[in-house]
């Protein structure tokens, strides 16, 4: 990597709120502040389409690995729109229940036909992205607010409010593992190398890597005057080599050594 932008775009709007990076680079969506989901060719940076009716308050965004799909959340619904031309795909799915549940974080499997959310309960939403397909709900050990899929598309990662983080087996909806890496809340996971490494963030201000096999840190990163971390892109460990962590206008990279 040279260190220098392959593209640059203006955002016609105050600020990008979530900006989402397809894995095969096809499409980057994005949540702007006062305008609502654009979708742009990331390729070339060419804005693709604006799609109206999305610029309500604390959106929560995913997009599948082929850029064919954006899942958009808004209290405790989920809305699907195609990619390409930014339509609304099937009807919104009320994926969280109970008062006050509203999705906190989004994840797509790798193969990209499922969505799991995290309803900031106890309540794990785990379901089918084609219209009319099956979901179920997983019952967790905490206020779930971070979501990720292992590369294996059996196992998910789930971070919590109180810092903890557990492992579950999809296929059985049985908790393989369960930890508290962080002294606040754990807002961002995500696996990498073949789900051979794992980096969490949180509310404390540190960035651990960990090694899978033994589930333990490799790697600590902080950052003074950090109190929280939260948006870690997608697949950015073992990918991209690198990752910034936003904290309104403070930015912490961290290196994959």
């Amino acid at each position: 990597s040279t260190g220098e932008p392959r593209w640059k775009a203006q955002l016609p709007g105050k600020r990008a709120r979530v900006l989402r990076y397809s894995a095969d680079g096809a499409r980057i969506a994005g949540l702007i502040d006062g305008i609502g989901l654009l979708i742009w060719n990331g390729q070339t940076g060419a804005l693709g389409v604006r799609v109206e009716g999305t610029a309500q308050a604390d959106p929560v965004l995913a997009l599948t690995p082929d850029g064919g799909h954006v899942a958009l959340a808004f209290g405790a619904d989920v809305r699907l729109y195609e990619g390409h031309y930014g339509k609304l795909d099937g009807d919104h799915k009320e994926v969280c229940q109970g008062e006050g549940a509203s999705v906190r974080d989004l994840a797509v499997a790798p193969d990209g036909q499922r969505l799991a959310a995290a309803c900031g309960n106890t309540a794990l939403w785990l379901g089918a992205l084609a219209p009319g397909g099956e979901a179920q709900t997983l019952t967790v050990g905490g206020e779930a607010v971070a979501v990720s899929f292992m590369p294996d598309g059996v196992r998910l990662g789930v971070g919590m409010a109180d810092g903890r983080f557990e492992l579950w087996d999809l296929r059985e909806a049985r908790r393989l593992a369960r930890f508290r890496p962080h002294s606040g809340a754990v807002h961002a996971v995500d696996f990498g190398l073949g789900g051979a490494v794992m980096l969490t963030a949180g509310a404390d201000g540190a960035a651990l890597v960990w090694d899978m096999g033994r589930v333990q840190p490799m790697r600590f990163f902080a950052a003074e005057g950090i109190s929280q971390v939260k948006d870690l892109p997608r697949g950015a460990v073992g990918q991209l080599g690198s990752a910034n962590l936003h904290h309104e206008d403070m930015v912490v990279r961290i290196a994959h050594a």
